[in-house]
This record gives C-alpha cells, sequence and structure tokens, in this order.
C-alpha cells in the first residue's frame, strides 16, 4: 500500500474522454486535432470530417483487437485513438462480438443478454487498460440522445443503457458540444441540461 499525501504530485499516463453531440457539430474533427491521432471509424463518418489524420476501419471487433495488438500499431506511436462512434463500436461490434464468443451471451429472440453486458463489460475494460498501459489516451465520439431527469430534459451520449453504464465508468472526462447561436461550444461540466464530467 502507498499513501498519497495531499499535495503529492499524482501521475496520469492517459486519459479516456467522451464527446457527444449532435450530427454536424464537428466532434470528429475537434478530437482529431490532438497531436498523435488516429481515428477508429465504426459509424462511416470519416467521410464527414474535416482536417482529418490518420484512421482505421475494421469489419469486427476482433480486427480492432487484433489491430491495437499488432507491432504495426505501436509502431505508428498513436497518442490518442478515438472511437467513432463509441456507441457503434459497444452496441454493434463489441456486442456482436462477445455473442460470437458465447451464445449465452444472446437474448432469446435477439440482442445481448445480462450475461453478454457482463461479457463487454469485462473486455472492455482489458482494452482501455491495455492502451492505458501504453500511455495512449482514448477519445469516445458520440451522438446524443435526450432523457427525462426529473422536470428537466437533458443529454447524454446515445447508446443503450448497459454500453452507456460500461462508458462512463471509465470515462475521466465527458464534453457536450453543441451550436450556441453561430459559435460550437462544448462543455465538461454537468448541467440540469446535459451530463458532463469534468475533472481536475
Amino acid at each position: 500500500m502507498k499513501i498519497i499525501e495531499e499535495h503529492d504530485k499524482l501521475e496520469i499516463d492517459a486519459l479516456v474522454g467522451i464527446i457527444f453531440g449532435d450530427p454536424g457539430m464537428g466532434k470528429s474533427t475537434l478530437s482529431m486535432q490532438a497531436d498523435g491521432s488516429f481515428l477508429m471509424d465504426f459509424d462511416d463518418g470519416l467521410k464527414r470530417a474535416i482536417r482529418r489524420k490518420r484512421a482505421g476501419k475494421v469489419d469486427t471487433f476482433q480486427d480492432f483487437l487484433d489491430f491495437i495488438a499488432s507491432p504495426d500499431f505501436y509502431k505508428m506511436e498513436i497518442k490518442n485513438l478515438i472511437c467513432d462512434t463509441g456507441g457503434t463500436m459497444l452496441d454493434n461490434y463489441m456486442a456482436e462480438h462477445v455473442i460470437k464468443q458465447d451464445k449465452s451471451n444472446e437474448k432469446k429472440g435477439g440482442g445481448i443478454s445480462l450475461q453478454g453486458y457482463g461479457a463487454m463489460k469485462d473486455l472492455f475494460r482489458i482494452v482501455v487498460n491495455r492502451l492505458k498501459a501504453k500511455k495512449i489516451n482514448i477519445t469516445f465520439v458520440c451522438h446524443t440522445e435526450s432523457f427525462k431527469d426529473g422536470e428537466h430534459t437533458r443529454f447524454r451520449p446515445k447508446m443503450t443503457g448497459g454500453s452507456y453504464d460500461i462508458l462512463m465508468q471509465v470515462a475521466d472526462f465527458v464534453g457536450f458540444m453543441e451550436s450556441r447561436g453561430d459559435k460550437r461550444t462544448i462543455n465538461f461540466d454537468p448541467t440540469d441540461r446535459s451530463i458532463g464530467k469534468n475533472a481536475p
């Protein structure tokens, strides 16, 4: 056990973040402006991004796993891996992968089971930890959806409930991107309008 005093400097090797908002806000473009960015295009949205950098497309989640474990991936000196969109990656690619690995992860009639979400959570944690161990930041770009929170209508990253919980648990920061007047803004603070996470 290590005691960390209140004034001790914390070493942070890598961060996990979420940027979400409506289509056309420039989420993908913004995320690619970080040094050493590489975008994994899970949602066929790369063609709409400007000032784009290196990117890749995969057919299956196994392709993605093979890529991030390959020597070529580390030779590219990637500092910021962008998953665009996080919802499609989790709800489609990863869900399909865990069902293919074990049919008990599928509900009768289709869709992922409660056990399947547990398998997704375990696999997701392994992937995130592997990348963070290599000091690679991870940014998940997501669409937005509205939901009722008491009397307020709020916005959050769009994905199914189980996937949403998995992603939010590991995120260090969560920013809502929107247009106000003729300016695009991003807010990381949680508000009565949107989910947020603004770590120090």
